[in-house]
């Protein structure tokens, strides 16, 4: 009779044990599901390869205009047809797409000027491929943790935002234009001609190896004047200036389906550059220019073909 009592209070004792292990250990963390709950929510939650149109709204400036063509390429449409940074947009993207606050300040906000955000420092209109527009509002930086407040023109509620988010969003147009000249990647180029003053030089590539003239050429010295060509990039833009060219560089590549060709002219004691057929001038750092007729001059036959 002792044993029967004593396995009945044994097996009443691991019930009771199991018990106090699932509710201890198997429930969520209070501190985890409460951490949660209170999470800064997110703003904006898009699919960015759906987004097609960006354009930014400020005060005192003329709006811009950010397009996404059939090709997936993204160009500058308005204030006029601009070459876009392809980095700069992709930031913008990235951000937009899926933009978190870091607190809600207000959850039906009455007054938004002291945000900043009546009028906003800037609107972005973000549109989709079903044509669907959210309007994000960007407003004044926050006095302490380095964000910014920001809104939709949706939602009554004001959010604080990081601001670097606030920065990769809230982009002039000098910002979000492409100061490269050239547009082709260092693998790509299968042709490469420079003309500069009397001299001339032409070099094509065959598989991994450049010629010119039907001799092979090294390629530690042909990479470091192609990476010169792909570097040109305007420390400024100008409106005008462009005289006659003194150098022109052009570049065959995608396997001949296109042909990059760049004017330079002389400006001062710096220069002006700009691509064919396209009227914008980018205004080059002396230092650029002469390293890349260095780099010309210094591309050699390979060691076995001297």
């Amino acid at each position: 009779m002792k044993i029967h009592r004593l396995v009945i209070a044994l097996f009443v004792l691991l019930v009771l044990a199991g018990i106090f292990y699932w509710s201890e250990y198997r429930k969520p963390n209070r501190a985890t599901a409460k951490v949660s709950a209170e999470a800064p929510p997110a703003i904006l939650k898009l699919d960015r390869a759906a987004i097609t149109r960006l354009e930014i709204k400020k005060k005192h400036a003329v709006p811009i205009l950010l397009s996404r063509s059939a090709s997936g390429d993204w160009q500058i449409s308005g204030p006029k047809p601009l070459r876009a940074d392809p980095n700069a947009v992709s930031r913008m993207l990235s951000t937009v797409s899926s933009l978190n606050s870091t607190r809600v300040i207000e959850e039906r906000a009455t007054d938004l000027k002291p945000y900043g955000l009546d009028p906003p420092a800037a609107e972005v209109d973000i549109t989709e491929k079903n044509d669907q527009t959210q309007k994000l509002l960007l407003g004044d930086d926050a006095p302490v943790g380095g964000t910014a407040y920001a809104m939709l023109a949706s939602d009554p509620r004001i959010f604080t935002i990081e601001s670097f988010s606030k920065g990769s969003i809230d982009q002039s147009l000098d910002g979000l234009r492409n100061r490269k000249l050239f547009d082709f990647g260092f693998n790509d180029p299968n042709q490469v001609g420079l003309h500069s003053g009397a001299k001339n030089y032409l070099l094509t590539r065959n598989g991994q190896d450049w010629s010119s003239a039907g001799r092979k050429m090294d390629a530690e010295s042909v990479r470091l004047f192609i990476s010169k060509l792909s570097g040109l990039a305007a420390s400024q833009f100008a409106d005008s200036g462009f005289t006659r060219p003194t150098i022109d560089a052009t570049v065959t590549w995608d396997d001949g389906k296109r042909v990059e060709k760049v004017l330079i002219s002389k400006s001062g004691n710096g220069y002006l550059a700009k691509r064919e057929n396209e009227s914008e001038l980018y205004r080059l750092t002396p230092g650029s220019v002469d390293d890349l007729q260095k780099a010309a001059e210094a591309v050699k036959p390979a060691t076995a073909d001297k």
